[in-house]
């Protein structure tokens, strides 16, 4: 749990380990303030609120000059890693308000592009705090017990809320962005799709009428053979009869020339 200390007439809670030297000196107001907004946007399935807390608290622990030369991983070109030691008591820290679902966030995308836009917001020679002339923004000042205040906790708490909403709106339109080309490429995808749809069902009825004209035509020659075998069977038994007439008049004939054949014997 954070400890809650009071200098200067402001409330703050120290973050970190004292033990080994790192820990950071937060305004509790502000600080409840971001939480009670990040849970609430978390609690309404917004997952990528989590990074609100998580830049916050990088401003905290890294002072504007650090974040200037700095990406989350350092993958940026010319850029350098965050502090592992800082980062990890940030990452434990957010492990312990939001679990799993931290874990599952600190490895996407967006979560590396929220921080960026905090490092390039930085550099930036027009950003929020020289706009607001703090000029002292990158001094963190020792205090007693060894832990550190971080200037930017000078800044007021609704000048600091229009600057989360300008990191957020800009990690949002990358991800808009994003979302459109994907939303366009799938579009397309879509539109190719219910062509090749429409042409197969053209295709399809087309093949249902050839098939229909095949079914008729063959019912036409089902019914042509039946009436040929018909007429066969008719013309056979025509030939039957007619080879039963032509043997019986053979045999007439036969008889009438085994008479004649008599008669002229006697």
């Amino acid at each position: 749990m954070p400890n809650i200390g009071e200098k200067k007439d402001r409330e703050y809670i120290e973050l970190g380990d004292p033990s080994i030297g790192l820990s950071c000196l937060v305004l509790k107001r502000k600080y409840d303030q971001v939480r009670r907004r990040t849970e609430l946007a978390y609690i309404h399935g917004e997952k990528r609120a989590i990074g609100r807390l998580l830049t916050f608290l990088i401003r905290q622990f890294f002072s504007n000059e650090e974040l200037r030369n700095a990406s989350l991983d350092g993958r940026v070109r010319n850029t350098q890693a965050l502090s592992k030691d800082r980062m990890s008591i940030i990452d434990k820290h957010l492990q312990t308000i939001f679990g799993i679902d931290y874990n599952l966030y600190r490895i996407t995308k967006d979560c590396a592009e929220q921080v960026n836009v905090v490092c390039r917001h930085a550099r930036n020679p027009k950003n929020f705090f020289d706009n607001n002339n703090n000029s002292n923004t990158n001094i963190k000042i020792e205090m007693n017990n060894n832990s550190i205040i971080n200037q930017n906790d000078i800044v007021e708490d609704n000048e600091y809320e229009s600057f989360q909403e300008q990191l957020f709106i800009q990690a949002n339109e990358q991800r808009f962005h994003e979302l459109a080309r994907d939303y366009d490429i799938v579009h397309n995808e879509v539109v190719k799709q219910r062509e090749i749809e429409s042409q197969l069902r053209t295709e399809n009825e087309q093949l249902k009428n050839l098939s229909h004209d095949i079914e008729q035509q063959l019912s036409t020659i089902r019914q042509n053979e039946q009436q040929l075998n018909t007429k066969l069977e008719t013309t056979t038994e025509q030939v039957r009869q007619l080879s039963t007439e032509k043997e019986q008049l053979k045999n007439t004939i036969h008889e009438k020339e085994q008479e004649n054949y008599e008669l002229r014997s006697k």
